[in-house]
């Protein structure tokens, strides 16, 4: 069987990557036993099983619990009532009607480009690339992140390069250990240490135009990041990432879950197991329209959260 594709559909629970791991000889099989790791962009059908994730169906955005991930929104969700300029935003949002709106201005001047793209996309002269796409959601996070009137935390447009490394470095072979990169689009950084606290993917179309190459890639980020910069309280058992992402119009908020035995996995100190191993779960919620009021309001909402 040739591992580069042999999965149609990404296992969406434990047993279907189980099944999966035995049909194609992976189950006790790991990151470190690849020689060749792929980019994010070209990860393939094995590289993706070794990184022990799952996908689980997306959830829409009526059923967000912040709950569940320790998110309180009444403190962001009373700053976006309290702001002036994003609600005049708010109010605005699917038009071309820009001016007056301060830091938001900018944000719609991109977000109407990338709706007028999608209309126009066999136009050379109109069509739109991922440009705008990734300009128009970096602005809305940067003014989003505006409106408290401190903040820790700071959204970045410079892409960060980060490095998956598994194994250890043989001195006598000198041969590496078996890695990847993945680039991001951006990130919310720790103003004072940089720490990464999220990380941002943008593509020119929407989800369900590129098939479960993007949810390979998103939990590939998560994997480089999660190795570069591994957790460092092990006194809980349970950990969250976030990935924010645009695809065309669309808004998309993933959190990355896994306990410490993944962890161990991930960096070569067992852990994982093969009669039950620990998978990362890549929970999805959305999508947020960016020409839909309601979804912009929700998902700012979260965004302004996760920020504060």
């Amino acid at each position: 069987m040739s591992l580069e594709k042999f999965i149609d559909d990404l296992p969406c629970n434990r047993e279907q990557w189980v099944q999966y791991a035995k049909r194609a000889g992976l189950l006790h099989k790991s990151l470190r036993h690849c020689k060749k790791l792929q980019s994010e962009s070209c990860v393939n059908d094995e590289q993706f099983m070794l990184f022990r994730t799952i996908c689980p169906e997306s959830i829409h955005p009526d059923y967000f619990n912040p709950a569940d991930y320790g998110l309180d929104l009444t403190t962001a969700s009373d700053t976006l009532a309290m702001s002036q300029g994003f609600q005049a935003y708010l109010n605005q949002v699917g038009t071309n009607n820009f001016r007056g709106l301060g830091e938001f201005g900018t944000t719609l001047v991109q977000q109407w480009e990338v709706l007028e793209g999608l209309r126009n996309g066999t136009d050379p002269l109109k069509c739109s690339d991922k440009t705008p796409v990734n300009s128009s959601l970096i602005k809305l996070l940067q003014a989003l992140s505006l409106l408290p009137t401190t903040t820790t935390s700071e959204w970045r447009s410079t892409k960060i390069r980060l490095r998956g490394t598994f194994g250890n470095h043989n001195l006598r072979s000198g041969e590496s250990p078996p890695q990847f990169v993945a680039i991001t689009d951006g990130q919310l950084q720790d103003k004072q240490t940089g720490n990464i606290k999220s990380v941002i993917k943008c593509e020119r179309y929407p989800r369900n135009m590129m098939g479960k190459a993007v949810d390979m890639q998103e939990a590939a980020s998560v994997v480089a990041w999660a190795s570069q910069y591994p957790d460092t309280d092990r006194s809980i058992n349970e950990h969250h990432r976030v990935l924010v992402s645009k695809y065309g119009c669309e808004i998309w908020i993933t959190f990355a879950g896994y306990d410490n035995s993944w962890a161990d996995y991930l960096d070569g100190r067992g852990g994982g197991g093969t009669r039950q191993p620990s998978l990362m779960t890549m929970q999805r919620y959305g999508p947020y329209s960016i020409a839909d009021r309601l979804r912009v309001l929700q998902v700012s909402t979260i965004l302004l959260a996760i920020s504060l």
